[in-house]
């Protein structure tokens, strides 16, 4: 529901079920590859409910691990939670293109 909620307030929001962003949740892709993609998508904020479920998936699933990916709270409502999240794929040693 927060997509069409942010809408009308030029907010682009994309559900981490989407397909747009399976990659974030990909065992496989190497954490710097995780890095760049999250850098080409534009999002910067993740916007989930407080629900255990959900806050445990992601802690359990998602591949943005540090010092790739540096996660910062910026908002908490009693029913959600936002995080500004930035990438940097050079953190592990790769060379910056």
């Amino acid at each position: 529901g927060m997509t069409r909620a942010l809408a009308p307030i030029g907010v682009k929001a994309v559900p981490v079920w989407s397909p747009a962003v399976a990659w974030l949740f990909d065992a496989v892709l190497p954490p710097d590859e995780i890095a760049r993609r999250w850098n080409e998508t534009k999002l910067r904020y993740l916007l989930i409910t407080k629900s255990p479920a959900d806050i445990a998936f992601l802690n359990q699933n998602a591949r943005w691990k540090p010092p790739y990916f540096t996660i910062k709270q910026i908002l908490e409502t009693d029913s959600y939670l936002i995080f500004e999240v930035t990438a940097n794929p050079a953190a592990g040693g790769a060379k910056p293109e």
